[in-house]
């Protein structure tokens, strides 16, 4: 009886041994499956949370698409606005520097033209001055070439009025009744016969003194008239090379306004009458 006691005993024991070890192993595996549990609750909220998270960022990425598409709808039309707008502002600008090029070129040619004329008027009166230099340095010579002319006549004179002074008074004949005719009708414009001597012995008298008066006069008036023609041949040289050097300009000027035209012809697609 101990003995089946003892075996009870100790199958109870045994028994009780593995009671309290599966209680454990229970206990333990609870411990574990409330582990679990949490782990799977922990794991379930963060996916929720993932989940939100994605929801929310999957709607604010479709939000920000759709504000996206609408920013280059915009950015799409105001940059058609601004192509068209800068078109037009272009076209705007071609046709004022059109417009402003048309003007200034037609002011250039005005003034062109106007100098061209005042070039002309000054080339005109440059060559009637020339002219009427030549005229009066024609004139110089001439009187210059009458001046021995005049001598010989004045010694006419004196010779006739010594003559007559010698010679017996006598009728005029036709030829010499007349003043300014005859070879006496140089000095003496009287008809009577008896102022004739008187007016000889005066022209005798007065003959040195005219010829040395005339002859100094002579002397100082052809220096003067020579150094005046000097003065004056001098002057046309001058306005000459002035004309001259007028004309070269005008060509010049003429030349650079045609290049010049020719080279904005280009651009603005017109040819403008050269004058």
């Amino acid at each position: 009886v101990t003995r089946s006691w003892r075996e009870k005993n100790a199958e109870l024991q045994s028994k009780l041994k593995k009671d309290q070890a599966i209680e454990k192993l229970k206990q333990k595996l609870q411990a574990k499956l409330d582990e679990s549990e949490r782990a799977v609750k922990a794991l379930t909220d963060e996916k929720q949370a993932i989940e939100l998270r994605a929801k929310n960022a999957s709607q604010k990425h479709r939000q920000q698409v759709q504000e996206l598409k609408q920013a280059s709808a915009e950015l799409q039309t105001r940059l058609e606005d601004a192509g068209i707008e800068s078109a037009r502002k272009l076209q705007e600008l071609r046709k004022s520097l059109a417009t402003d090029m048309e003007t200034k070129l037609q002011e250039l040619r005005q003034q062109k033209d106007t100098e061209l004329q005042q070039l002309r008027r000054q080339l005109q009166d440059d060559s009637a001055a020339n002219q009427r230099s030549a005229e009066q340095a024609a004139e110089a010579r001439e009187s210059r070439s009458c001046a021995p002319k005049l001598q010989h006549r004045l010694a006419a004179v004196e010779l006739a009025a010594a003559e007559a002074a010698t010679a017996p008074p006598r009728r005029p004949s036709p030829a010499t009744s007349w003043p300014g005719t005859g070879l006496l009708g140089v000095c003496c414009h009287t008809p009577r016969v008896g102022h004739r001597g008187a007016a000889s012995q005066q022209a005798r008298r007065d003959a040195p003194g005219v010829r040395q008066a005339g002859g100094g006069n002579s002397r100082e008036s052809r220096h003067a008239e020579a150094q005046r023609l000097r003065q004056r041949d001098d002057e046309i040289a001058r306005l000459t090379a002035a004309a001259q050097a007028q004309e070269r300009e005008l060509a010049r000027q003429r030349d650079e306004s045609r290049a010049r035209l020719a080279s904005e012809r280009g651009p603005l697609g017109k040819r403008w009458p050269l004058s």
